[in-house]
């Protein structure tokens, strides 16, 4: 039973997911999203829910039908480093079309630090298997932190939030046997470190 939870867990907030929930957050927090129409956030959202998850999913049948990956789960090392690499370029491939758009500062630096997130990820992933779930997770964190600091907002609405879901996915990702506790520490670290980074420079 706990061993299902887990993994029903894993796939609700999979790191491809963490884009479109980083979206979300920043529209209902309402931070310097207030003088974009409704039709200009839907058009932003489809954006990145498509590249950033519609279209990597799409593309796990053609990497199971040519043997790249044996099931979506990827467990080994050499089964990530091609889906990692073609996920890369469909994110940076979606930041060059959003880019047409007169963003907010914080989205774009959100999107930015997407990228380097997920980049990060592949270059470790070649020699180690770091939690991209917890770097995704991470990512959120670091980016709601930045904002509350940067900005001096109250965000412990969402942070808080947040915070526990990467725990319980923390969790779940160990209970599952997918990482060692440093892989998922290191993942977490990683996330909320490039996001701050990235915001604070």
């Amino acid at each position: 039973m706990q061993n299902n939870l887990a993994k029903v867990f894993s796939v609700i907030f999979h790191p491809l997911v963490m884009p479109s929930i980083g979206i979300l957050l920043i529209f209902f927090s309402g931070i310097y999203s207030g003088f974009l129409t409704f039709e200009q956030k839907r058009a932003i959202f489809l954006i990145v829910f498509t590249g950033t998850l519609l279209l990597p999913v799409c593309l796990i049948p053609l990497y199971m039908l040519f043997k790249i990956i044996r099931n979506v789960e990827m467990n080994s090392l050499r089964e990530r480093i091609l889906p990692l690499f073609f996920t890369t370029a469909i994110y940076f491939f979606t930041f060059y079309l959003i880019s047409g758009f007169s963003l907010p500062r914080v989205i774009n630096l959100f999107l930015t630090g997407t990228i380097i997130c997920v980049s990060a990820v592949f270059f470790i992933s070649i020699l180690w298997k770091i939690s991209a779930h917890m770097v995704g997770v991470g990512g959120l964190a670091g980016m709601l932190l930045a904002v509350s600091f940067i900005h001096s907002l109250n965000l412990l609405g969402l942070i808080i939030p947040v915070i526990i879901v990467a725990g319980l996915l923390g969790f779940s990702r160990l209970e599952l046997k997918a990482h060692t506790p440093a892989q998922v520490y290191a993942g977490f670290l990683k996330g909320a470190g490039i996001m701050l980074l990235v915001f604070y420079i």
